[in-house]
C-alpha cells in the first residue's frame, strides 16, 4: 500500500513540473497571428517581423502571401497552420527581392515559391572563377536565401515546407561558423535553371568555426537545370559537414555536353560511367549503393523529351507537377553537342568549385572543407551516402 502510494505521488510531482515547465514555456515564447481578413495581430508577415521581439512565433494563417520577408537580425519561428495553403510567393528574378530571406529561427509547414513572372530564360548558375558576390545585381535570386552574418552560432531549421523556385536554387545558403541548418521533411522542387541547393561556406576569419548542414526526409526533384545542387568552398577556415538522411531525389542530366560547367571539379563518376559493369563492380566492393526504389539511371527519347518539357510549361507547381522517375534521367538530344578543348568536362549532376585551387580537395566530391558525415545514408544519389565499409 506504501509503495503504491508513493508512486502515485511521485507521478504527481511529475505532471506538476511538466504542467509547470509548459506554462513557463507559453510565457517565454509570444505568440502572434498573421491572418490577411485582420482578425490577428497582422495582415502580412513582413510587419510581423518588423514589430514582434527576438524568440517570437507568428502563426501564418491561410492565404497567398504575395510579399517578399526578410527576417535578419533576430530568431523568429514562422509557422504556417496548412502547409499547402499557407503560400508566401513573389517574384525571384532580382537576387534581392525573393519570397523569403531569412537567418536563424525555424520555418515550418509553409509554401514559399520563388517565381519567373517573364517567362525569360533565365542564366543557369555558374561557379567559376570570379567571387560568390560580383554578380548579385543581376544574378536571379533563391525562393529561400541563408546568407547573413546573424547566422553565426544559430540554428536554423526548415521543417515539413515545400518550397519551389522557376528561377535560381530553391534554397541559397551560405553557412557561418558554429551554425547548423537543417532541412527535414520537405520537399524542394527546382524548374528553372538553377536546381534544388547551392551551398557555400565563408573565408571571413572573424565568422569561423565547424558549421552544420543536414537534410533529413527530403524530396529532391529537378526538371531542368543540369545540376540538382551546387556547393562552393571559399576555403578551410570555416569547415562544413554535410548529412543527408534519406534525400529522395529525381534529376535531370543531359546529353548534350554544351551545358556543362567546364570547370566542375567534381571528382565524382560522371554518370554515364555508372552503366559500366567495372564501376558497378568498384561500387559494391567499397560500400557505396543507392537507395533508389528501382533504377537509378533512366532515359527519356527525344520524344518523351519534348513531351516531358511541353508537360512542364503546362502545369502549375502549386497545384500539381510532372511526373519524374526517382534517380537520374538522362535526356537525348537531336544534336549532341560536344565540348572541344577541355576534357575534363563531365555529365555530373553536382556542380563543385572551390575558391582556393591550390588547397588539396581533401572533403566530398573534391571539395576543400566541406565533408560528408558518416550519419549520411539511404539517399538516392549514391554520392550522397557514406560508404558502408
Amino acid at each position: 500500500m506504501r509503495k503504491r502510494k508513493m508512486r502515485y505521488i511521485c507521478a504527481m510531482l511529475f505532471m506538476i513540473c511538466c504542467i509547470s515547465g509548459m506554462r513557463v514555456n507559453a510565457q517565454e515564447d509570444k505568440i502572434y497571428y498573421v491572418r490577411q481578413d485582420g482578425t490577428g495581430d497582422f495582415t502580412s508577415i513582413q510587419d510581423g517581423v518588423n514589430q514582434v521581439e527576438d524568440g517570437a512565433v507568428l502563426i501564418i494563417t491561410p492565404g497567398v502571401y504575395n510579399e517578399s520577408v526578410t527576417v535578419t537580425d533576430k530568431t523568429i519561428r514562422l509557422i504556417g497552420t496548412n502547409r499547402e495553403k499557407c503560400i508566401i510567393m513573389a517574384s525571384a528574378e532580382n537576387y534581392h527581392n525573393i519570397p523569403l530571406t531569412i537567418g536563424a529561427g525555424m520555418v515550418s509547414n509553409l509554401t514559399i515559391y520563388g517565381r519567373n513572372l517573364s517567362g525569360e530564360y533565365i542564366q543557369p548558375v555558374s561557379l567559376n572563377e570570379n567571387t560568390a558576390y560580383e554578380w548579385q545585381d543581376t544574378f536571379p535570386g533563391y525562393a529561400i536565401h541563408i546568407d547573413q552574418d546573424y547566422s553565426y552560432g544559430r540554428e536554423l531549421i526548415i521543417d515539413n515546407c515545400k518550397v519551389i523556385s522557376d528561377s535560381n536554387q530553391c534554397i541559397g545558403i551560405g553557412c557561418r561558423g558554429k551554425s547548423t541548418i537543417q532541412i527535414s521533411n520537405s520537399e524542394l522542387i527546382a524548374n528553372g535553371q538553377g536546381g534544388c541547393i547551392y551551398l557555400h561556406n565563408n573565408s571571413n576569419p572573424e565568422l569561423d568555426g565547424d558549421a552544420q548542414f543536414i537534410m533529413k526526409n527530403c524530396r529532391l526533384t529537378n526538371y531542368k537545370c543540369p545540376y540538382i545542387m551546387a556547393l562552393h568552398s571559399m576555403g578551410k577556415s570555416n569547415p562544413l559537414y554535410l548529412t543527408f538522411e534519406n534525400v529522395m531525389a529525381s534529376t535531370v542530366a543531359y546529353e548534350d555536353m554544351t551545358c556543362y560547367n567546364t570547370w566542375n571539379e567534381n571528382t565524382w563518376f560522371d554518370v554515364r560511367a555508372l552503366q559500366s559493369y567495372a564501376v558497378k563492380q568498384y561500387l559494391q566492393e567499397n560500400g557505396y549503393y543507392s537507395a533508389a526504389a528501382g533504377q537509378l539511371l533512366h532515359t527519356y527519347s527525344v520524344a518523351q523529351r519534348r513531351q516531358f518539357s511541353a508537360s512542364l510549361q503546362n502545369n502549375s507547381l502549386l497545384k500539381e507537377r510532372s511526373e519524374l522517375e526517382e534517380g537520374i534521367t538522362i535526356l537525348q538530344s537531336d544534336t549532341i553537342g560536344r565540348r572541344t578543348g577541355s576534357s575534363s568536362t563531365a555529365c555530373q549532376v553536382i556542380d563543385i568549385a572551390n575558391a582556393e585551387h591550390d588547397e588539396q580537395a581533401d572533403g566530398w566530391c573534391g571539395l576543400s572543407g566541406i565533408y560528408l558525415t558518416q550519419e549520411s545514408k539511404n539517399n538516392t544519389l549514391i554520392e550522397m551516402n557514406y560508404p558502408l565499409f
